[in-house]
């Protein structure tokens, strides 16, 4: 009898002790971090990466790759500017002549800002984590710019204030773009999509980082 009595506070106790544990670790419990916006892990800065999680890239490795791949590489990027450039052209009879003056304006800005970059970068070497960035994450943004349809959708209709009609048109010549784009990336070898941009690259490339250790050999 005191044995099953024993043995009925133990299991109490032992029940208690869980119980009381559970409410402990519910209250102190770490509060989880806030969710990702959605497609946020295509809106990091250019040139910032995360660098702790991934292996040092091997430089005189990369350089040896893009240029024996140079010629297919530049045939690519020019492949997808004209991609680029046709749905502009297609884009612009279906603004209003306000939207077509804000389309001229971004272009215009944007040609801008690419040769204020390429004379304010010429003569700079490439640092490791814009080659890291270049190498693991500007693809990504890339492909999403031509294959997520809503998400640039969304954007156009924010920059051009797009009508139900014109979204839908607009909608359409995306999906003819990525259609196209698809198609240039099933004719190109697998590297073209994450060498493509480094091709331009290639003098401030092979310049040494200051300070940085002397590079490793490429790989055979």
């Amino acid at each position: 009898m005191k044995q099953r009595f024993f043995v009925a506070i133990a299991t109490a106790l032992v029940f208690c002790a869980g119980y009381l544990a559970g409410l402990y670790t519910e209250q102190h419990r770490p509060l989880p971090g806030p969710p990702v916006q959605f497609l946020g892990e295509f809106n990091r800065p250019n040139g910032q990466t995360d660098t702790k999680s991934h292996k040092p890239v091997n430089r005189a490795d990369v350089v040896a790759q893009v240029k024996s791949l140079l010629p297919m590489l530049e045939d690519f990027q020019r492949q997808s500017q004209a991609i680029d450039a046709q749905f502009e052209q297609d884009l612009n009879p279906i603004l209003t002549a306000d939207q077509r003056g804000v389309q001229a304006k971004e272009l215009a800005d944007e040609q801008k800002r690419h040769r204020d970059k390429t004379q304010r970068d010429e003569n700079r070497p490439v640092t490791d984590d814009e080659l890291t960035y270049l190498l693991r994450e500007q693809p990504s943004r890339t492909i999403s710019n031509y294959v997520v349809i809503p998400f640039v959708l969304d954007q156009q209709t924010k920059r051009y204030n797009l009508d139900a009609d014109q979204r839908e048109k607009v909608r359409a010549l995306l999906k003819v773009r990525r259609d196209r784009f698809l198609g240039l990336v099933d004719s190109s070898p697998p590297p073209s999509v994450v060498l493509s941009r480094l091709a331009p690259l290639m003098t401030r490339l092979a310049q040494p980082v200051p300070g940085a250790p002397a590079p490793a050999a490429p790989a055979p």
